[in-house]
C-alpha cells in the first residue's frame, strides 16, 4: 500500500466551530470559499462553496437543471444559511446565503 503524502500547498484553514475535523478555506487565501474535512463527515472530503443572495431561487434553478438537494438546509449562527447540493454526476458542492443586514 502506498504511503499517503501530505498536501504541499494547502492554503491556511480555520477549524469550524460547529463540526469537528471540518476546516474552512478562506477565499482570500484559496481563491474560492470551500471546506476540507475527513471522510467521517462526508465521502467527498473537499467541498466548494458558492454564495448567492437568494438561496431558495438558487436551489430551484439547480434542481431544474438536473442537480439534487444533498442534505438538510442549515443556518450557521452569525454567517448565514447553507445547503449542500449535488450535480447530476453526484459531485457535492455548497450554497450559502449570507445573513441580511
Amino acid at each position: 500500500m502506498e504511503a499517503k503524502r501530505p498536501i504541499a500547498a494547502m492554503p491556511p484553514t480555520q477549524q469550524s466551530a460547529f463540526v469537528p475535523n471540518y476546516h474552512l478555506l478562506d477565499p482570500a487565501d484559496a481563491g474560492i470559499p470551500g471546506a476540507v474535512m475527513d471522510r467521517s463527515y462526508r465521502s467527498q472530503p473537499v467541498i466548494l462553496w458558492f454564495e448567492f443572495n437568494d438561496l431558495g431561487a438558487s436551489i430551484r434553478a439547480i434542481v431544474e437543471s438536473g442537480g439534487v438537494v444533498a442534505g438538510e438546509r442549515n443556518t450557521i449562527p452569525g454567517e448565514g444559511h447553507v445547503q449542500y447540493m449535488a450535480d447530476p454526476e453526484g459531485n457535492v458542492f455548497g450554497l450559502k446565503q449570507p445573513l441580511q443586514d
